[in-house]
């Protein structure tokens, strides 16, 4: 039986935002209002997408995959 047949489908696929802070923080944004009120940018991201690249198209970082420009960016898979 596949139960997949009545699920409901919904692309996100598209243009979104995000918002990070590389400060450690020991509490979590939940909401829009949440993000403004601490002062976190708004970026333009791509989904489906890459998280580095979104960061370089962003010139958050250099070009991730150039040399070992990956090496010094630990700091991201901690987020």
């Amino acid at each position: 039986m596949d139960f997949r047949k009545d699920a409901v489908a919904l692309d996100l696929s598209g243009e979104w935002q995000m918002a990070f802070s590389q400060e450690p923080r020991d509490f979590r944004r939940d909401t829009y209002t949440d993000i403004v009120e601490a002062g976190l940018t708004f970026y333009p991201v791509q989904v489906p997408g890459n998280f580095d690249l979104d960061l370089h198209r962003n010139g958050l970082i250099p070009e991730p995959f150039f040399g070992m420009n990956i090496a010094d960016l630990p700091w991201r898979e901690q987020m």
